[in-house]
């Protein structure tokens, strides 16, 4: 996949804790868990109690403490105080991100699976140290799926790195 740099403000999510743990730093080390979850069941629990105004599901680890992350599915939404309190919220900062947009994938979950994962090394292991930008560590890489990803394929998504100039 291709980066495009961009600046995104920031946004508020409503969404559902799938997993807390210390092996979640970045959402990049989480596949495994989209093979143990329901995961349509669980965006329309989503849906359903934030309402939100556009398609899109956000899937983030927040540090909750020391060495300790929190999964969190979610959608974007305008207000927290308008969804139900039985959901997650937070804030993403905004800034400078690297975002790449998966090429189409043709095949099952477990194709589409293994290519986000793809992905997740060669963002990691080529492209960013071959750019003129570092990880802004103050921020949070996310995953973000929309209609790209749903009915019978190809397949395709994003993901967003928060960067610096190096």
């Amino acid at each position: 996949p291709r980066a495009t740099i961009v600046e995104r403000t920031g946004f508020y999510i409503a969404g559902i804790i799938l997993r807390t743990s210390p092996d979640m730093r970045s959402v990049s080390s989480t596949p495994a868990v989209w093979s143990n979850t329901d995961l349509l069941e669980q965006e329309n629990k989503i849906y359903a109690a934030a309402r939100p105004k556009e398609h899109g599901e956000y899937y983030i680890s927040f540090p909750v403490a020391k060495e300790t992350f929190r999964l969190v599915a979610a959608v974007k939404i305008a207000d927290p105080e308008e969804v139900e309190s039985s959901l997650y919220v937070d804030y993403i900062e905004g800034g400078l991100y690297a975002v790449f947009s998966l090429p189409p994938v043709f095949g099952n979950s477990d194709a589409f699976a293994s290519s986000v994962t793809q992905a997740w090394h060669y963002i990691y292991e080529e492209w960013l140290p071959a750019s003129d930008y570092v990880i802004d560590q103050a921020r949070l890489d996310y995953e973000f799926y929309d209609e790209r990803c749903h009915g019978d394929g190809p397949y395709s998504m994003d993901i967003y790195i928060p960067i610096s100039k190096k």
